[in-house]
């Protein structure tokens, strides 16, 4: 009995042992019982917001200097030192 026990892991959100199998918590009716879901969830935004970022830095780097994405990736850094 002592093996199966070692097993087990604690729901994220009651700390109840469940089997790492289980798709939801007994207890607390979680249906995310190790927070998976919530983890992709998480970095999906992350994800999202970072490209933001760097969608807005290259808006604010178009205004500032004239240089587009396609000047940048053709290697056209001339309106740089302008």
């Amino acid at each position: 009995m002592a093996g199966k026990q070692q097993n087990l892991r604690p729901c994220f959100d009651c700390n109840t042992l469940l089997s790492p199998t289980a798709k939801e918590c007994g207890k607390c009716n979680s249906t995310d019982p190790f927070g998976f879901q919530r983890s992709a969830d998480k970095q999906k935004l992350i994800l999202m917001l970072g490209g933001a970022l760097v969608a807005i830095v290259l808006f604010i780097a178009w205004k500032a200097t004239g240089i587009t994405p396609l000047d940048i990736a053709h290697g056209d850094f001339h309106k740089l030192w302008q």
